[in-house]
């Protein structure tokens, strides 16, 4: 019963969605089209040259409120070094995600996907997640459900994907898996 039902699930899922393209995978180009703060479109392709973190957010999600900062500093370091940072506000309004800043602007876009059609194209379920697409619009790097002591990680990949890997951040260190990860054998990064 509980095959026909996941069945089910997934056969109403690809309808609904039926008008997006297939799934992006690492290598493959991205291109979106969403609205901004101030209701204007805001597409992917307008940043080809620039290195893009796709930061993906919610206004109740406490961890996001959290990294938002972090993000806004990392953009502030690393902007002249040519990233551009978009945030995608998934599953919200427009109002909440205005409600939530309370008149704080970022120095970044903030974007909506209200239906979270984005993170789904991507393959991604948990807030925060993170995209980093290269010059040439191609997905090199998916983090999804950051941990609180691995923003220093997404710092990496940034200047990894801007041609900066010998650069650390200054609160780099090294991160144990955990016991759960230890036993499966999955690994940390």
């Amino acid at each position: 019963m509980h095959r026909g039902l996941a069945m089910a699930v997934l056969a109403l899922s690809a309808l609904a969605c039926s008008h997006l393209k297939g799934p992006v995978g690492l290598g493959e180009v991205l291109d979106f089209e969403l609205s901004d703060l101030e209701g204007e479109r805001v597409r992917l392709r307008d940043h080809r040259g620039q290195v893009v973190l796709v930061a993906f957010w919610a206004p109740w999600c406490r961890p996001c409120a959290e990294e938002l900062p972090r993000l806004s500093d990392l953009y502030t370091r690393l902007q002249a070094e040519g990233l551009e940072v978009l945030a995608v506000a998934a599953q919200s309004s427009a109002e909440e995600v205005d409600a939530f800043l309370d008149g704080q602007a970022l120095p970044f876009p903030s974007l909506f996907d209200p239906d979270a059609r984005l993170m789904q194209r991507l393959g991604l379920f948990d807030i925060p997640s993170w995209v980093l697409v290269d010059a040439y619009g191609r997905v090199v790097h998916v983090h999804a459900a950051t941990p609180d002591d691995a923003f220093w990680r997404l710092e990496w990949v940034v200047r990894r994907g801007l041609g900066q890997p010998e650069l650390a951040p200054a609160n780099a260190r090294p991160v144990r898996p955990a016991k759960s990860d230890m036993a499966s054998g999955a690994s940390s990064l």
